[in-house]
Parts: structure tokens; C-alpha cells; sequence
């Protein structure tokens, strides 16, 4: 993964995973309040679009 300019990335190892599960989170919490778009989606297609972003 390239060097983002963040302070976030010069802290410890620990809080790139605990920032990136909170992404993760607030991406699919998003993605729930948009029913009319992923109602029509797979669960497999779902996933796909998540890992593509």
C-alpha cells in the first residue's frame, strides 16, 4: 500500500487496522442506507463492489 500524507500512518501498526475496520464499517453503514441501490445486488456482488473501493 503507497505512504498516504496522514498522521494516522505514523502511529503505531495497531491503529492502521482499527482506522481501516472504522472505514470498513462506515462504508457498509452507508451502503445500508442506500436500500434502492444494493436491494438489487447479490450478496457475492456486494462483496465484490466493497473490495474493488
Amino acid at each position: 500500500m503507497p505512504r498516504l500524507e496522514l498522521p494516522v500512518w505514523d502511529l503505531d501498526p495497531i491503529f492502521r487496522y482499527i482506522y481501516t475496520f472504522l472505514a470498513v464499517i462506515s462504508t457498509i453503514f452507508l451502503a445500508k442506507m442506500l436500500p434502492n441501490i444494493i436491494q438489487d445486488f447479490t450478496f457475492k456482488e456486494q462483496i465484490t463492489v466493497i473490495l474493488i473501493q
